[in-house]
C-alpha cells in the first residue's frame, strides 16, 4: 500500500501535548533547590560604573548572593568576541545587566534588586548608526583592536565600525553615464522585536565537578553549548544544553542571548540551579532584537526602466555589541551575474542501517547555474571536512582570489575557525546571513528537498560507499536534467554558458512559429526564452513593473 502524503494534513507530533497544556517549556521546569534571579539593569546608555553597593540587598530575606561583573574577564561573541556576560567597567546600553540578585524565590529576588545602588559617570551616547560613523563620535569599544574576531571580518580600530564590507561589480561610473534618470534617497528600517509568545528563559547549573547544564528556550542549542564551553574554558563533553518546547523564536533565539548571563550567575551558586525568565519589558531591552538599518541608495535607470547602475551604502545598527550582525551585513547585497560567483552549501543527514546513526552529506551548488559543484559524505559534521571539500572544489573550478562568495547557515562546520581560515586563504568571502528569507539557506534547502523527495531515494544506506555511489548518480542526473527555474536548460549547460545559444535558438523557433500561425497565440507573446542574467542570493518576489517614462 502506497502512503499518501500530498493533499493530506498530517497531525503534528506535538499537537496533543500543546493544545492540552501538557507541553513543557522552560518556565514550567521546577528543579530541586532552584534559585531565582532578578537582574539589575543599566539606566544609562553609556557610562562608567563608579560603584555598586550590594550591602543592603545581601541582608534582604532569602537572598543567597548578589553577582556583579566586577573582575569578570569573560567575553562571548559569534564572529567578534566583544560582549561580557555582565557589564564590566562601563555600560553600553540601557538595560545592560550590571548586577543580579539570587534568592530563594522570585519575589525575594525582585525586592532585593531594588536595594542595589549603582553610581554612574555618564558618557556621551550615540544612538544612530549614521551618528556613530561621524568623526568625533563617542567610541563605544575602546579595545576593539584587541577583540578576537574570525578571519574575513574587518574591524576598524579607533571607530565604532566592527565590520566594514565592500561589494564591487562592474563599471558603476559608466552605468550612471548611460542612465536617463538617477534616483537617490535614504531608507530606514527601525529596530524591531520579534515578539515570540514565550519570553527568553534559561536555567543553569554548575555541579561541584565543574560540569555545566543549561535548560534554555533556544533555537540553537549547539551554538549555545559551543560558546559557553569557550567562555568558561570547559570541554564540550562537560557542557549540556537542553531545549524543551519552544514558544516561538523567529530568529530572536537563534543567537546566544541570556544563556551566558545565567551561566555566569550560576558559577556563583555552585550546586544549585538558577533560573531567569525575562519579563516582556526585559525582552525589549535585554535580549536580541532585530537590527536597524539606514540605506542610502543612488540608482540609475534607462528609459525602459532597466537599472544601469547602483551605489548603495548600508549602515547596520547592531547596538552595543556585534553578535550576528556581521552575517546580516555581508549577505544583504549578494547577487550572481555568472557562474562561480556565489555558491550555497549546507549539510544534511541520511539514514543508515543502524538506528540513531547517520551519514552527513556535504553539498555545494552554484546559485547562478544551479549546478552541484561538489559533494562528499562523512560519518560526522566537521569544519575540517568542510574546509577540505571547499579547497578541492575551488581548485577543480579554477576559482581565483576575490572571485567567490560562499553562503551557508550558522552551523559550526560553516563558521568554525578552521573553515573560515581556509576561506581566507583561498580569498573566498564567507556569508551566513538570513535577511528577508523564511529560512537560513533557500537554495540548499530546496536542493535537499529535491534529494530526499526523489522517488529513488533509499530509506536507508547500508554503508558509506553505497551512499556515495547513490549520491554520485543523483548529482549526475541533477546537473544534466532540464530545470524549469532556468528556462529548461540543464545546470551543466548554464554553468559553461551553453544555455545562451540554446535559448536564442528556442526564441527564434517560437517567433517563426508565431509568424506562420499567429492565431495560435491570439495576439499574445510567445514563451519568454530570455536568459536570467542576474540571480539574487535572497530572492525577492517580483512586483508590478513601474513605467519609468511616467515619472521621468
Amino acid at each position: 500500500m502506497t502512503k499518501k502524503s500530498i493533499g493530506t494534513s498530517p497531525p503534528r507530533k506535538d499537537a496533543i501535548e500543546k493544545v492540552t497544556g501538557q507541553g513543557i517549556f522552560v518556565a514550567d521546569l521546577k528543579l530541586p533547590g532552584m534559585l531565582h534571579i532578578a537582574v539589575v539593569r543599566s539606566t544609562e546608555p553609556h557610562a562608567v560604573i563608579e560603584r555598586i553597593d550590594t550591602a543592603e540587598a545581601l541582608n534582604m530575606p532569602g537572598v543567597v548572593t548578589v553577582v556583579t561583573g566586577e573582575n569578570c574577564t569573560l567575553k562571548v561573541g559569534h564572529c567578534i568576541v566583544d560582549q561580557p556576560p555582565m557589564a564590566t567597567g562601563k555600560v553600553r546600553y540601557v538595560g545592560e545587566p550590571v548586577a543580579a540578585v539570587v534568592a530563594e524565590t522570585k519575589e525575594q529576588a525582585v525586592l532585593a534588586a531594588d536595594k542595589v545602588q549603582v553610581s554612574y559617570l555618564a558618557l556621551p551616547a550615540v544612538l544612530k548608526a549614521r551618528d556613530a560613523l561621524k568623526d568625533g563620535a563617542p567610541i563605544i569599544h575602546e579595545d576593539l583592536a584587541s577583540y578576537h574576531s574570525l578571519p574575513g571580518f574587518n574591524k576598524v580600530p579607533g571607530t565604532n565600525v566592527f565590520h566594514h564590507y565592500k561589494l564591487r561589480k562592474g563599471d558603476v561610473a559608466e552605468g550612471f553615464e548611460k542612465a536617463d534618470l538617477i534616483v537617490e534617497n535614504e531608507f530606514t528600517f527601525p529596530h524591531s522585536c520579534h515578539g515570540a509568545l514565550e519570553p527568553h528563559g534559561a536555567i543553569a547549573l554548575f555541579d561541584p565537578e565543574g560540569k555545566l547544564t543549561v535548560w534554555a528556550s533556544s533555537q540553537s542549542p549547539f551554538t549555545v553549548r559551543n560558546f559557553l564551553g569557550a567562555m568558561f574554558g570547559i570541554p564540550l563533553h562537560q557542557v549540556r544544553v537542553i531545549v524543551p518546547y519552544l514558544g516561538g523564536g523567529f530568529g530572536c533565539k537563534s543567537d546566544t542571548t541570556i544563556e551566558p548571563l545565567v551561566a555566569w550567575i550560576a558559577r556563583h551558586a555552585v550546586g544549585r540551579p538558577v533560573r531567569l525568565i525575562l519579563s516582556r519589558e526585559e525582552v525589549f531591552c535585554g535580549s536580541v532584537i532585530g537590527r536597524g538599518f539606514s540605506t542610502i541608495s543612488r540608482i540609475g535607470f534607462d528609459r525602459e526602466g532597466n537599472i544601469t547602475a547602483a551605489e548603495v551604502d548600508i549602515a547596520c545598527s547592531s547596538g552595543a555589541y556585534g553578535e550576528n550582525s556581521i552575517n546580516i551585513v555581508v549577505g544583504g547585497g549578494h547577487n550572481a551575474t555568472g557562474p562561480n560567483e556565489i555558491w550555497s552549501w549546507d549539510i544534511t543527514y541520511i539514514k543508515t542501517s543502524v538506528r540513531g546513526q547517520f551519514y552527513y552529506v556535504y553539498l555545494m551548488m552554484d546559485i547562478f547555474s544551479r549546478k552541484i559543484v561538489g559533494f562528499d559524505i562523512h560519518e560526522s559534521e566537521s569544519m575540517e571536512y568542510s574546509s577540505e571539500l571547499v579547497g578541492d572544489i575551488c581548485k577543480r573550478e579554477g576559482i581565483e582570489r576575490d572571485q567567490l562568495t560562499l553562503h551557508a547557515d550558522n552551523g559550526g562546520p560553516m563558521k568554525g575557525a578552521t573553515m573560515l581560515a581556509k576561506l581566507d586563504k583561498l580569498g573566498v568571502a564567507a556569508s551566513f546571513s538570513r535577511p528577508r528569507v523564511s529560512n537560513d539557506n533557500p537554495y540548499s534547502e530546496s536542493l535537499f528537498k529535491t534529494l530526499k523527495y526523489c522517488p529513488q531515494y533509499p530509506d536507508i544506506f547500508e554503508d558509506i560507499e553505497a551512499a556515495k555511489a547513490w549520491m554520485h548518480a543523483f548529482v549526475g542526473w541533477y546537473n544534466n536534467h532540464p530545470h524549469s527555474g532556468i528556462k529548461f536548460v540543464t545546470p551543466s549547460e548554464r554553468h559553461v554558458g551553453a544555455d545562451i545559444i540554446i535559448l536564442e535558438n528556442r526564441k527564434r523557433v517560437y517567433e517563426e512559429a508565431k509568424k506562420k500561425n499567429p492565431l495560435r497565440w491570439n495576439g499574445k507573446s510567445t514563451r519568454n526564452w530570455e536568459r536570467e542574467e542576474k540571480v539574487y542570493l535572497n530572492y525577492l518576489q517580483k512586483k508590478k513593473d513601474v513605467d519609468i517614462r511616467k515619472i521621468s
